[in-house]
This record gives C-alpha cells, structure tokens and sequence, in this order.
C-alpha cells in the first residue's frame, strides 16, 4: 500500500488535491494519506504567557481546515490518518512526509506559473526543492 502525504489549508486547491487522492485509490488500489495542517510558527517571542492558549486555538483551526478532507476520504472509504503542525510550512511538510514514510507528496497549488511560483517562494515549490520523495502538484 502506497502511503501519501497531503497538506490541507482549507482551500479549494487543496480540496483537488484531496479528489485527485481519492480518484488515484479508486483506480490504482489501496492508498494511506497523512494528512498535515501546518500553522506558521507565530511571530510572538515577547508573549510567551500566551503560548498556551494559541497553540490550543492554531490546532483547532488547522482541526477545522482540514474538515473536507476528512470527509472526502472517509466517504470514499479510503485510510487515512492526522497531524497538525506548527513552523515554517514547506519544511514541515517535508519533515512530516520523511517522518510518516511516505511515498509521495500530493499537494494543490495556487496555480501561479513556474517563474512567478520561484519568484514568489511559494510553499509548493520549497517542498519540490526540499523533498526526496515525488510531490505531485494538483490544480
């Protein structure tokens, strides 16, 4: 069984990204998804008091965001598990995928093309220059 990681933010992009997962197991067989939210690393050093309490609202936001995809891949009937993060994105995307042994990364785009994505530093392409395993990009 394949195992793929998908990062979700709630978005449509990621939302085709999830469909595209489903399709793929439909046709090809069993697959597991990770699927990881990751909140941005807040910029708050001098509120450290209030680490706490924000930690518990970015896990459930990211709870939220990743809403349609869970229900995607369990009305498709298709395995999968969660994780939700906090720190630089694309790094975390690509340290989950390592950690979870996964096979391939499968994630949305913004559908900026490839010079304005590399002007841009988008998130999809740091994971493409960070990841040892295939990232396929979904619009």
């Amino acid at each position: 069984m394949q195992r793929m990681l998908a990062p979700v933010d709630g978005s449509d992009n990621a939302s085709r990204a999830i469909a595209f997962l489903v399709k793929l197991a439909r046709t090809n067989g069993p697959i597991e998804v990770v699927l990881v939210n990751v909140q941005p690393t807040p910029e708050l050093r001098a509120l450290a008091q209030v680490q706490d309490a924000l930690m518990t609202e970015l896990n459930q936001m990211g709870a939220e965001l990743m809403a349609d995809a869970r229900a995607q891949l369990s009305k498709a009937s298709v395995s999968f598990k969660e994780r939700l993060e906090v720190g630089p994105v694309a790094e975390t995307v690509v340290r989950c995928a390592r950690e979870e042994g996964c096979d391939q990364i499968v994630m949305g785009t913004r559908g900026a093309g490839t010079i304005a994505g590399l002007l841009l530093g988008s998130i999809a392409t740091k994971v493409l220059h960070l990841s040892n395993v295939p990232v396929t990009l979904v619009k």
